[in-house]
């Protein structure tokens, strides 16, 4: 039975990386997710898609966590509550999540049943890298060791790079546009403005904000949230909207809040139309303007960007923040912060150019396992929240 369900997945993949989009070959990667413990199950793989792809272009990935607190601590939070309808615990009823073959059953009982299951399959198991002719990456606790056979090319070593990045710690990442800058005021794009008197007013509020609530939490995610990182753009208003910052030296030697600057996260460039408002590039190039409106996503400003372009740029800022295992808070702006915020909240980057990120506001992103918590806090300007709170911008 388990075998003919492989297969029917396996078919369903080749048929998958065949098909044609709209007449075209196109790049795709399917990952299939299963317990290829043994050298067997591997060998089947191979064997289904030969003819599809060559072998190099198989890539097995194996994960071994030896920490037993952290694999009790992972059962718990994704396989009990989330991803094993079967595991659900007497707890889970009362959030009305009822399983009649599992009510009553303790956290700990379904703990203990879940270890003897690995335990099970710790008399198959046959580790990878007995095959020298796999291509494989195995990754043990958390990236403590990291192992690659066979890997070439460009996207086999991006898989790396992401795969040695992520991590289960739960920690907080903090979004925040700059203050109001003085563009803003004028309701013009681009630019590198200082900031506005309420821009000002902002800054001296997020510096006290951060002070309370992320160096001093009431209940940290981290071990050590006073050593938060900070992140911003090379652009003025970023800087000086975090210049009140405090960045005393600690008993450790960790410097508070030492500032990272990135370029990668600097706002998209307009280009011709830098430093014009939207009324003046619907005068003046009115089919630039409308084709914008029909595809904010792929539009490209004449000798500038265009969102795609912004997402290839942040994507190592992005590894970043996700390698992170401290908070971080990130000063940028509005069309970067709807790219990070996408990525993070697991949406498709066609809806980025639509996310809502007002100034005057910190974003607190949580990733858990299976999605991402999020809350937002309105600093000023909270009577005006709908209007220069939403400043035009990207």
């Amino acid at each position: 039975m388990l075998d003919k369900a492989r297969m029917i997945c396996l078919d369903d993949i080749k048929k998958f990386l065949l098909e044609d989009e709209e007449g075209k070959h196109v790049g795709r990667v399917a990952i299939y997710d299963a317990a290829n413990i043994t050298v067997e199950n591997r060998k089947q793989v191979v064997e289904a898609m030969k003819g599809v792809l060559p072998m190099a272009h198989i890539i097995f990935v194996e994960v071994i966590q030896t920490d037993i607190e952290k694999i009790k601590s992972h059962i718990r939070n994704v396989k009990i509550h989330v991803g094993m309808p079967d595991f659900k615990t007497a707890s889970d009823k009362d959030k009305g999540e009822e399983n009649p073959a599992r009510e009553g059953v303790s956290e700990e009982h379904a703990v203990q049943e879940y270890m003897q299951r690995i335990e099970q399959y710790k008399k198959t198991y046959v580790p990878l890298g007995g095959d020298k002719n796999l291509s494989f990456i195995k990754i043990i606790d958390d990236g403590r060791q990291v192992t690659v056979n066979r890997i070439k090319g460009f996207l086999p070593g991006r898989i790396v790079n992401y795969l040695t990045s992520i991590h289960t710690q739960p920690r907080p990442i903090y979004l925040s546009r700059h203050g109001e800058s003085q563009y803003n005021v004028l309701r013009k794009v681009g630019g590198n403005s200082p900031l506005s008197p309420l821009g000002e007013k902002y800054a001296v509020a997020l510096a006290e904000w951060v002070k309370i609530n992320v160096l001093d939490p009431k209940e940290p995610l981290s071990k050590k949230p006073q050593h938060a990182r900070l992140y911003t753009s090379s652009l003025r208003r970023t800087i000086d909207t975090v210049r009140h910052f405090d960045h005393t030296i600690q008993k450790d030697g960790w410097v508070t809040m030492r500032r990272r600057e990135w370029r990668a996260l600097d706002e998209i460039f307009a280009g011709v139309f830098d430093g014009m408002t939207y009324d003046q590039i619907k005068q003046k190039a009115p089919m630039q303007f409308q084709a914008r409106l029909k595809n904010k996503l792929e539009y490209r400003y004449p000798r500038g960007e265009s969102y795609m372009d912004v997402i290839k740029r942040v994507e190592q800022a992005v590894l970043c923040i996700e390698a992170l295992q401290d908070p971080v808070v990130v000063v940028a702006h509005q069309a970067v912060l709807r790219i990070v915020y996408c990525y993070f909240m697991m949406r498709d980057k066609n809806k980025a150019p639509k996310v809502s990120i007002p100034l005057n506001t910190v974003i607190k992103l949580v990733p858990r396992n299976h999605g991402c918590e999020e809350a937002r806090f309105v600093l000023v300007n909270k009577e005006n929240k709908e209007d220069s709170n939403n400043a035009p911008s990207h």
